[in-house]
């Protein structure tokens, strides 16, 4: 259990660092600020912070499991394959679609 708690604390402050990076990054990319930096910082962090959210997520799952003494190893199975198939696509949309346009980010 003080595993799950030490990687629940760290993943935190990395899903608060790169959330707020991308957030702010995207904001200043939407209002034409810096324009070809923050396009770039917005457009490298979000798969990143989906890495920081989806730890903190399991992480905040397995703590919980842990400290309540259930033992689900099906869901722990199921949710690292969801989790590795989703940063998989991930990747196949951004090396195969790098510079396609996102609907809610247009300069």
């Amino acid at each position: 259990m003080e595993l799950y708690d030490n990687i629940r604390k760290i993943s935190f402050w990395f899903f608060v660092i790169i959330g707020l990076t991308h957030f702010v990054a995207g904001l200043l990319y939407v209002n034409s600020y810096y324009s070809p930096y923050s396009g770039i910082i917005n457009r490298v962090t979000y798969i990143p912070f989906y890495v920081a959210s989806y730890t903190l997520f399991y992480s905040q799952l397995k703590h919980y499991l842990a400290e309540n003494g259930i033992d689900r190893r099906w869901l722990s199975g199921l949710l690292l394959g969801i989790g590795c198939a989703t940063f998989i696509v991930l990747m196949g949309v951004e090396l195969f679609m790098p510079d396609s346009p996102t609907p809610l980010i247009r300069p």
